[in-house]
């Protein structure tokens, strides 16, 4: 058992991907924005703070249990969204949501997704496919998810998905995997705020990065096949072609905080702003009727020399109603997923870590390195001398003196 503690949290498990993935799928997901400084900076910014540890005048069982926009979470963690997960391996996003779902963790489904909408809602879902994928897990994870089921008994059951929302320049296709989401039992959106276009992401135009073959014409055929798109761009009812549905899936590049309040005019389910770095736009979200924001700079992937994540929590956002507020950003293990939810986070996304968990292990890798996950979170709880997420606080962190 002891070779299986923390296989896969703290074994370098990008090195491997590195080995596996073709050299250019590999290269999109580690990409960063022009000279990827913002990239680099950021996988060490949690190191910055330092814990506080108290001594309470006796110990708890420790919860994890936590809350965003509503959303009852058994731990502080959703797996955030990324984009053609199939580069990463076989079975891609469904395969992702039936981990994630097992360890009882959301899963944020990207709108660039390579699998459909209600495929990726049947098989999180699907009971068989659970028990086959915990068949899989090694003794000790599957001691350790026992142990999390029976304490996430009082969370309401069943699969929970998010969905990411681009607005993109043909807005009807948004609108429409938006209400495709919400008819597949999804429970929470995130509209990317941050993404009028694509960053330049140099590595990836040198490496010749393109998405995976008919990616646009696969999602709009399904569309049109199932009447939710007419087969026709214009009045004149000229039929999509290739290329124009490769323009029509690009960034809205009129994005704002504005599309709050289109998309929830659309929707019925809560909608959080992703992409919010300064205090200002924080509450402009808020006032365009989000019902949370995941503080985020795109993992460095949008506009470089942007302010870490893990700065903008220190600096910005003290005392402010943290079920309101998650972010993600260079977090890789417990110890700073605590440290965010001490600066007044409710939850943190985990992106390139689960990509490469995935990439090494499929399914079942990153169901171990989510309950891995998991159990670093409780067990930081306890070293530092709280029981819940709410008794978190800035009195028990502090800016590093090395720093």
């Amino acid at each position: 058992m002891a070779n299986e503690l923390f296989n896969w949290l703290y074994r370098d498990i990008e090195d491997q991907a590195r080995v596996i993935l073709e050299p250019s799928n590999y290269n999109y997901y580690r990409s960063g924005a022009t000279r990827e400084r913002t990239l680099a900076r950021s996988k060490d910014s949690w190191a910055s703070y330092d814990f506080v540890p108290r001594i309470p005048i006796e110990r708890k069982t420790v919860s994890s249990r936590s809350q965003f926009c509503s959303v009852e979470l058994a731990t502080p963690l959703y797996v955030a969204p990324m984009a053609f997960q199939s580069l990463l391996n076989s079975g891609a996003e469904s395969q992702f949501a039936l981990a994630a779902n097992l360890v009882n963790v959301p899963y944020c489904l990207s709108s660039r997704t390579t699998t459909s909408i209600s495929e990726v809602a049947e098989i999180a879902s699907d009971e068989a496919e659970r028990r086959r994928l915990f068949g899989q897990l090694s003794g000790f994870h599957k001691h350790m998810l026992e142990h999390f089921w029976q304490a996430d008994e009082a969370i309401s059951s069943g699969a929970k998905l998010f969905f990411q929302v681009y607005f993109m320049a043909e807005r009807e296709v948004t609108f429409q995997l938006a209400e495709e989401a919400q008819l597949n039992g999804f429970s929470l959106f995130l509209l990317t705020v941050d993404t009028p276009v694509l960053g330049m992401r140099l590595s990836d135009l040198k490496m010749g990065f393109v998405p995976p073959e008919g990616y646009a014409d696969k999602l709009y055929d399904r569309l049109v096949r199932e009447g939710r798109l007419s087969s026709a761009k214009s009045a004149d009812d000229i039929p999509f072609q290739p290329k124009s549905r490769d323009n029509a899936l690009n960034q809205d590049p009129g994005i704002g905080l504005g599309a709050l309040r289109l998309l929830k005019a659309r929707v019925d389910l809560p909608v959080a702003a992703k992409g919010v770095i300064r205090q200002s736009d924080l509450y402009g979200a808020l006032a365009e009727g989000a019902d949370g924001v995941v503080i985020s700079n795109h993992g460095g992937r949008q506009l470089d020399d942007t302010v870490l994540t893990a700065d903008a929590l220190w600096r910005l956002w003290d005392n402010f109603e943290s079920s309101r507020i998650s972010v993600d950003g260079g977090i890789s293990n417990g110890a700073d997923v605590v440290k965010a939810l001490c600066m007044g986070a409710s939850s943190v996304g985990i992106g390139r870590n689960a990509a490469w968990a995935f990439a090494v292990g499929g399914a079942l890798g990153l169901a171990s390195y989510l309950i891995e996950l998991r159990i670093e979170i409780e067990y930081v709880m306890t070293l530092l001398g709280v029981a819940s997420v709410s008794e978190l606080g800035r009195s028990d962190i502090t800016l590093s003196s090395r720093t």
